[in-house]
């Protein structure tokens, strides 16, 4: 419902760039509960930022004193007629260096390795979709993918398409997905 869409406001949240992010992570949840309308799908979980914020995980990676939080964008659960999906949103706004977006995987890795990712969503598989300005940064971001998992235990999690291929129409069916470790375009559910 409606309530699912709530905005908390505060202060240090209020700027240009956190309204544009928080509006284009919408438009991707948007478009997900739209394309779940089609039969044997169904958007059965949506968890936002806000909410990840306000409990979040960390993880220990390797040569690092400190650990690491790890804040998605969004996180959903997707009923589809192969079994349930389970997803994590990144929306990347080309602002930051593919330095940081590998730290993001790696962080992601060890979650789903140390079992941390079992143990708070219940869930054996995982998938990361990325949303990026651009085909070059898209390249950027899957090479930076790619470098953190070079003995590709972790294929198939990390999944890229750009903004202006992202449609209601495209985003579950359509082969507009680049998959680290793999060659060519994907759908994001295959039918098959």
């Amino acid at each position: 419902g409606l309530e699912d869409f709530r905005w908390h406001y505060s202060n240090k949240d209020l700027s240009t760039m956190f309204l544009e992010h928080m509006g284009e992570v919408n438009d991707v949840r948007l478009m997900l509960t739209l394309a779940a309308r089609q039969p044997g799908f169904e958007l059965l979980t949506w968890i936002g930022e806000t909410e990840h914020k306000a409990d979040y995980d960390f993880v220990w990676l390797a040569g690092r004193s400190s650990k690491t939080s790890l804040i998605p964008d969004g996180y959903c659960v997707l009923k589809t007629p192969r079994g349930n999906a389970h997803l994590f949103l990144e929306l990347d706004r080309g602002k930051s260096a593919s330095k940081r977006f590998k730290e993001k995987v790696l962080a992601y890795q060890e979650h789903y390795r140390s079992g941390a990712y079992f143990k708070r969503y219940g869930a054996r598989t995982m998938r990361v979709i990325t949303v990026v300005p651009s085909t070059p940064r898209l390249a950027t971001l899957k090479q930076a993918a790619e470098a953190a998992d070079p003995e590709q235990q972790f294929v198939n999690q990390f999944w890229f398409t750009t903004q202006a291929d992202l449609h209601e129409e495209t985003i579950l069916n359509a082969p507009i997905w680049q998959v680290a470790g793999r060659a060519g375009k994907w759908p994001l559910i295959s039918s098959a």
